[in-house]
C-alpha cells in the first residue's frame, strides 16, 4: 500500500494484492531461468563435441602407439598431434631413439656373446673327446690338463660377461664403499695367481692413499680388469705397477706395465676387441673398466708407459670419499709385492 499527499490537503491511497506481487515476481524469474535451462544442455553437447574435436588427434596417436607391436619402436608423427604436444611428442621420440639404439645395442652383444661362448664349449667338447679317447694314463693325464684349461677359459669368458652386464644395468644403483687398501690388497691376491704364472711381479705404492674410501664393487671390478690385462698382455719387463694418489676429490690409480703397448685404446675399449698379444683374451676386461667407470662417474685413460722402455699406463679416476686416515697395510709402509 502506497500514501501520497497532495497540494490541497487531502491523500491518495493505492494498494496491491501480495498475491500478485508474488505473480509478477515469479514470471521475472521463469522468463531469465528458462532460457538458461534450455541453453545449458545445448552448450554442455557443444563443449563436448569440440573437446573431442581438439582431443581427437591425440586420442588417434594414444590408439597407434597401443597397436604398436613391443619391438615396434618407429618414432611417432610430430605433425600428427597438437601443437601443444608436439614438444612432449619429440622429447618421446628421442626417448625412444635411445632405446632403440640400446636394443640394437644389446641384440649385437647377445649374438657376439653366442659366438664367443660356442669357441671355447666347442674346444671343452673335442677335449672332453680326446680325454675319452686317450690310450694310456700319460696321455689321458696331459688331457685332463687341457681340458682343465678350457673349462677356466670358459669361467673366465662367462664371469666377464656376467661383469659387463651387471656393470651395464647397475648404472643408478648405488654402490657400498672400502678402503683404498683393502680394495687392492683384494685385488692383488685375486691376480697374483694369473701373474705368477706370467712370471710377473706386482707392485703397489698407495700407502698415501690407503683410507680413501671408494666405490668397492665398481672400482674393485676395473682395477682387477686392468691388472689382470697388465699381466696377461704387458708383463713383457716382468713388473707391473700400482700407483695411487689423491687428487682433490678424486682418487687416480694407474696400472703401468712394460708390454708393447696398445695401438688404440679406445677401440680395444669395446666389447669383444682384442689387441694383438701373443697370449688369447676374450676382448670384454677394458669394456668392463669403461663401463664401470661410467657407472660411479669416474673415467679411465690410457698413456704411454713412463716406467718402462714401452708399455701402457692405464689411469683410473675413482670418486672419493674422506674416511679416517690409519695404517696403510698391515705390514707397516712398505707396499706389498707379488
Amino acid at each position: 500500500m502506497a500514501v501520497a499527499h497532495g497540494e490541497a490537503g487531502f491523500a491518495v491511497v493505492a494498494s496491491q494484492p501480495l498475491a500478485a506481487r508474488d505473480r509478477i515476481a515469479r514470471d521475472a524469474a521463469l522468463s531469465a531461468v528458462l532460457p538458461l535451462l534450455v541453453l545449458l544442455p545445448l552448450l554442455a553437447i557443444a563443449l563436448a563435441v569440440a573437446v573431442r574435436r581438439v582431443l581427437a588427434p591425440v586420442s588417434q596417436l594414444a590408439a597407434d602407439v597401443d597397436a604398436r607391436e613391443p619391438s615396434d619402436l618407429r618414432p611417432l608423427e610430430v605433425d600428427r598431434a597438437p601443437q601443444e604436444l608436439q614438444g612432449l611428442v619429440v622429447a618421446l621420440n628421442q626417448q625412444v631413439d635411445r632405446a632403440a639404439r640400446a636394443v640394437a645395442h644389446e641384440r649385437g652383444f647377445i649374438a657376439q656373446a653366442a659366438h664367443e661362448l660356442r669357441t671355447p664349449l666347442t674346444a671343452v667338447a673335442l677335449q672332453l673327446d680326446g680325454v675319452a679317447a686317450a690310450v694310456d694314463v700319460e696321455q689321458r693325464g696331459q688331457r685332463v690338463a687341457l681340458l682343465r684349461s678350457g673349462i677356466r677359459c670358459s669361467r673366465h669368458v662367462v664371469d666377464q660377461l656376467l661383469d659387463l652386464a651387471r656393470a651395464q644395468v647397475d648404472v643408478a644403483s648405488p654402490a657400498a664403499t672400502t678402503r683404498v687398501d683393502v680394495l687392492v690388497r683384494d685385488v692383488v691376491a685375486q691376480v697374483l695367481p694369473t701373474a705368477d704364472l706370467h712370471g710377473v711381479e706386482v707392485e703397489v705404492e698407495a700407502a698415501d692413499v690407503a683410507a680413501c674410501a671408494v666405490p668397492a664393487g665398481p672400482a674393485a671390478s676395473a682395477l682387477r680388469n686392468l691388472l689382470e690385462n697388465a699381466v696377461t698382455h704387458g708383463g713383457g719387463a716382468g713388473l707391473v705397477r700400482i700407483v695411487g694418489r689423491e687428487m682433490g676429490d678424486t682418487l687416480e690409480v694407474s696400472v703401468e706395465d712394460g708390454g708393447p703397448g696398445m695401438v688404440d685404446p679406445l677401440h680395444l675399449s669395446a666389447p669383444f676387441i682384442r689387441g694383438r698379444t701373443e697370449h688369447d683374451g676374450s676382448g670384454l676386461g677394458l669394456a668392463i673398466v669403461s663401463e664401470q667407470m661410467a657407472r660411479i662417474g669416474g673415467t679411465v685413460e690410457f698413456h704411454g708407459a713412463s716406467s718402462f722402455p714401452s708399455g701402457t699406463r692405464a689411469v683410473l679416476r675413482i670418486p672419493v670419499r674422506p674416511g679416517g686416515r690409519g695404517p696403510s697395510w698391515d705390514g707397516g709402509p712398505e707396499a706389498p709385492r707379488s
